[in-house]
């Protein structure tokens, strides 16, 4: 790079002899040189995995020939940030899931088989779309088609997560003991809420439920006991199975009203016959 930044105009010139760094951009006018300070690009992660504490301390791991995240390899608790490398190639079930104190997730960009794009702060499975990790942190890209199992579990300081229209699978306990959580608006998109997805969401107390959901699984909204409402778009009444919703709370259940009958007598549903009503 030059030494010397020279400027002309039909009226003067102006010449510094250490005006250009790396770590400033320039925008000349027809008379003046504006100095705009940059911030120099983060460093990427080389590694295999690189781990930030509440405490600050860091610990990391270099790439070796497994290309696999073990189940207890990295330390959990009180886990803020990680980083997965270009590396990795594997994760192991619940290696990364249920830490409620994480808030950022980066994947390498060029690693070819998990992405974290645009800054979601998830861990997502380029070739399926699916939501892996997730942390209180997360936004679901639009392009995500499932959220896994054990995605979110145990994030209970999530208070709020917006579903896109592009999903639609909510696999088992992806959601399991998020007590934050106080509403939820699944989208049209969703054809399947698996077992134990919403279970034990001690705070919410209204969901809604899109027009193209098939199959509620068991216990999907057990110990859910601040429900009071649940709202299902539905016009054909989606299976639903063994004691996916709370008997304690006598929460309502809201349908098409062309459909109220058609709920009241389905299998599953019939024994919450006395809350279905229409939707208002």
């Amino acid at each position: 790079m030059a030494n010397n930044l020279r400027v002309f105009n039909t009226n003067s010139e102006y010449q510094s002899a250490d005006l250009v760094h790396p770590a400033v951009s320039y925008v000349i006018e027809t008379d003046k040189v504006i100095y705009e300070p940059t911030t120099p690009p983060t460093p990427v992660f080389q590694g295999k995995w690189k781990a930030i504490y509440q405490d600050s301390h860091v610990e990391s791991a270099q790439c070796d020939s497994s290309s696999a995240i073990t189940q207890n390899e990295i330390n959990k608790t009180n886990l803020v940030s990680i980083e997965l490398g270009s590396c990795v190639r594997s994760i192991y079930t619940w290696a990364l899931n249920a830490i409620d104190s994480l808030t950022k997730i980066v994947v390498n960009p060029n690693n070819t088989v998990y992405n974290s794009q645009n800054n979601c702060n998830a861990i997502i499975e380029t070739s399926t779309n699916t939501l892996l990790t997730g942390c209180i942190s997360t936004v679901i890209p639009n392009n995500v088609t499932a959220i896994g199992q054990y995605a979110f579990q145990g994030c209970t300081g999530l208070t709020n997560i917006h579903i896109p229209n592009s999903v639609t699978y909510i696999g088992p306990q992806a959601f399991y003991q998020c007590s934050g959580i106080t509403s939820l608006d699944i989208p049209d998109s969703v054809t399947t809420i698996a077992t134990n997805a919403f279970n034990n969401c001690s705070s919410l107390t209204s969901v809604t439920i899109g027009s193209g959901i098939t199959s509620i699984g068991s216990y999907a909204f057990s110990f859910d006991k601040e429900l009071v409402s649940i709202t299902i778009k539905a016009n054909v009444p989606p299976s639903l199975s063994y004691a996916a919703l709370d008997d304690s709370n006598n929460c309502r259940i809201y349908v098409p009203a062309s459909s109220v009958e058609a709920y009241k007598s389905a299998s599953g549903w019939d024994g919450y016959k006395y809350r279905i009503q229409p939707i208002p």
